[in-house]
This record gives structure tokens, C-alpha cells and sequence, in this order.
């Protein structure tokens, strides 16, 4: 930040907001805009104390007419836009709303996780996916059991190499990668030991 206090953070699916403001506090950030598809979160937001709240998805993003120093899209969100094209806008609006200095963080689930996927899957993941490369093969589909109810729900898990392309469409290029494992909190800078968190910024 060229030695000066971020003054501006963006969190693109912000859930209750607890995340967000926890970031913001940490890096000295004053002013906090949160956005999230869930009306209820959203409220959540604006009771946890967010300068600004959003309802809406990441792809259909507003103007803004201020730049943000740090943008945060975390937990996969990216996962959960619904196709490959409105990733590819959910990106171009978040990087609009960067300033040449900002940086961008980006969680996502890594479909080449072995620590969490299974060694076997995913080594034949790997060799499948380099010789016939196909990010379809990303979607999944899953069921959450709670309070004895079975929800159904769907994702998409990305390759290195499919974020890469990703976000050089949208006009930004990673930094920096590290691989987290979530159950234990190790962080690697081996792609096969966990979910990717990417540093990028503007190109």
C-alpha cells in the first residue's frame, strides 16, 4: 500500500460479516463495504457494524465510486457463481472496483486437494486434467445433513491453472498462492495440500 494505512475494504460474499470486520480490524482498515446474495446475512452485516451493506451477487457488483485498497472473496464463493461467465464478470466487477495498489485475496476449493480429496483421486485427477483439460469437470454436487434434513447443494472446485486463466480475463494476475488445509490450518506452497488462497492484484 506504498507505506500508507488501507483505508478501504471490499467483501464480496460476506456471510454474517463476522469475517470481514475480524480482516478489517486486523489490517487497520476504517471504512467496510459487505456484500452477499442473502438478505438475512446481510442484516447480519449491518448489526455487526459494516459501513455499507450490498444485497446482491458478486456478478452483478455496482460502480463504485471510490476505489478499495484490500478486495476479499473467501469460502469459496467463487465456487458458487453458477457459470463459468459469470465468474469471469463477478471478477471484471471486482477488479473495477481496485485501484492500481490493491490487493485482491481469493479462497477457493483446489479440485487437485489430496490432503482433503483423497491421494488416489486426485493423482488421477491431475493426469486427466493435463492431458484433456476440462473445467467442467469441476461442478459437483453435494447434500448437507442438518438438524436432520438432508440440502442439496452444488459448487464448482478449480484447478491452479483455471484460476490463472480466470483472472487474467478479468484483467488481474496472482501475486502470490498458498494451499490451507482447513481441517488442521496448515498452509503450504504445495498445490496438492490443500484449498487455494491467491493474493492478485490489477495487471
Amino acid at each position: 500500500f506504498s507505506n500508507r494505512k488501507p483505508e478501504r475494504l471490499l467483501d464480496v460474499g460476506a456471510g454474517d460479516g463476522v469475517r470481514g470486520l475480524r480482516i478489517a480490524k486486523a489490517s487497520g482498515t476504517s471504512h467496510i463495504t459487505q456484500c452477499d446474495s442473502s438478505q438475512e446475512m446481510i442484516e447480519r452485516c449491518r448489526l455487526e457494524g459494516a459501513s455499507e451493506v450490498i444485497h446482491g451477487f458478486a456478478e452483478d457488483l455496482p460502480t463504485f465510486n471510490e476505489k478499495f485498497d484490500i478486495v476479499l472473496m473467501l469460502w469459496n464463493v467463487l465456487g458458487h457463481v453458477e457459470t463459468r461467465e459469470k465468474r469471469v464478470e463477478a471478477l471484471k466487477r471486482i477488479a473495477r472496483a481496485m485501484g492500481s495498489q490493491s490487493v485482491f485475496f481469493l479462497d477457493v476449493n483446489n479440485r487437485h486437494n489430496g490432503a482433503s480429496y483423497g491421494w488416489w483421486k486426485v493423482f488421477r485427477r491431475v493426469i486427466v486434467d493435463t492431458i484433456s483439460p476440462d473445467e467442467s469437470r469441476g461442478d459437483v454436487s453435494y447434500t448437507w445433513e442438518v438438524d436432520g434434513k438432508s440440502i442439496p447443494g452444488k459448487g464448482h472446485l478449480f484447478t491452479p491453472s483455471e484460476l490463472k486463466v480466470l483472472l487474467r480475463e478479468a484483467g488481474l494476475e496472482i501475486r502470490d498462492t498458498f494451499y490451507v488445509d482447513y481441517k488442521t490450518g496448515s498452509v503450504s506452497k504445495n498445490r496438492l495440500r490443500g484449498q487455494m488462497l491467491v493474493q492478485a492484484g490489477k495487471i
